[in-house]
């Protein structure tokens, strides 16, 4: 997903544990986690056969603002204006954020396949 939505307030937390499982589950594993400053590593085995050649990054924001913060994201240009979006907010509006990369570690690694199986709504930025 490359958009911004409005979501009720009473399924607002909902909305966003289920999006953030659902991104979760496309990882092939979380080498690092940082939850209220909680930092958890893991280490991971590279597969000899295919490197790295793609990199997701995701960014699950919760905010209290009533309407959507963006248009969807279809240019390096529309990320720039979303992030900026995002980076003016006033801070007492952020509420939930989550941010996700994939792969983490340069062991990791996201191969052309997983890219295509997992990440199929995407649009590349380059």
């Amino acid at each position: 997903m490359n958009s911004s939505q409005k979501i009720n307030i009473d399924q607002a937390e909902a909305k966003f544990n289920s999006l953030s499982l659902e991104e979760r589950s496309k990882l092939s594993s979380e080498t690092l986690s940082n939850i209220e400053g909680n930092i958890k590593e893991k280490s991971v085995i590279s597969p000899d056969d295919e490197s790295a050649m793609y990199i997701v990054v995701t960014l699950l924001v919760g905010t209290a603002h009533d309407k959507p913060l963006f248009e969807d994201i279809r240019t390096p240009d529309d990320l720039k204006e979303a992030l900026n979006s995002l980076g003016s907010m006033p801070s007492d509006y952020l509420l939930k954020f989550e941010l996700m990369w994939s792969p983490q570690t340069e062991n990791d690694s996201l191969t052309y396949d997983e890219f295509i199986s997992e990440y199929s709504n995407m649009i590349d930025l380059i």
